[in-house]
């Protein structure tokens, strides 16, 4: 894990295949190797890439008999996917609130100054 990371760190590539098409990813998951696999997720490896047999991750996961990578890869995922949903509505959020703080400032100050704001009822 930690050579893995330092090769993360310096910007190797993830989710190249050797001759066979195996990611690095898919070693992990026939090694079953659930620390490995979590960390190269988590920095982008495609979980869903086919090697040249068309087996994914999870598929060599569960031929492996490594069922417990196979649900971390799924948990992994809609971690990050919640991660990032959260990440939206905050911004959302704070986008809504800046432009209702400016038809705030706008409401108070328009009349003062003769703007037309179309928010004057």
């Amino acid at each position: 894990t930690d050579v893995v990371q330092l090769l993360i760190d310096s910007g190797a590539g993830i989710n190249g295949g050797d001759q066979y098409g195996f990611t690095a990813l898919m070693k992990s998951a026939m090694e079953g190797d659930l620390d490995t696999g979590r960390l190269l997720v988590e920095n982008g490896a495609a979980v869903d890439d086919e090697d040249n047999l068309g087996r994914t991750a999870s598929d060599w996961a569960e031929f492996n008999n490594h069922p417990a990578f196979a649900k971390m890869l799924v948990q992994t995922v809609e971690d990050i996917r919640r991660r990032a949903e959260e990440k939206v509505r905050t911004a959302e959020k704070g986008r809504h609130d800046a432009v209702f703080q400016k038809q705030q400032i706008l409401k108070k100050h328009a009349p003062r100054f003769k703007l037309k704001t179309g928010l004057q009822r």
